[in-house]
């Protein structure tokens, strides 16, 4: 995990992202709220516009949902190779850019033309950066 100094904000704030994307947001969200949540570690909600590379070459835009230390919930309107390990960059509150290896875990359609997953970090994210994430 690396976290580099930004000085032209990378992500867009989300009252600026695309209608659709805030639509599908708003949608998976409502369809899946954090009362039936069963994780062992418990996520909370984290909206960032975020880049995961595969393989040093594919560069592919999410839109993250939720986070902890280990994993961050995404959705795409591309479907992701499960399995596939990559860099994922993403601002966090403070205006530094969280750069970290993860793996994909779960890339699956919700609707057509979008897709919602998880990425596991391959290291734990220091509890004073992940603690920055937090409403």
């Amino acid at each position: 995990m690396v976290l580099e100094n930004q000085t032209d904000s990378v992500a867009v704030a989300e009252t600026s992202w695309p209608a659709d994307v805030r639509d599908m947001l708003a949608e998976l969200d409502a369809a899946f709220p954090k009362m039936h949540d069963r994780r062992v570690l418990p996520r909370w909600v984290f909206h960032a516009e975020a880049f995961l590379t595969i393989d040093h070459t594919v560069r592919h835009q999410l839109w993250t949902r939720d986070i902890n230390s280990w994993n961050v919930g995404f959705m795409s309107r591309e479907a992701l190779p499960v399995g596939a390990n990559g860099t994922l960059r993403l601002e966090v509150p403070g205006g530094e850019v969280l750069v970290v290896s993860g793996q994909v875990k779960r890339s699956r359609e919700f609707k057509p033309g979008w897709f919602e997953g998880y990425i596991n970090f391959m290291q734990m994210i220091a509890p004073d950066v992940i603690e920055r994430t937090k409403r």
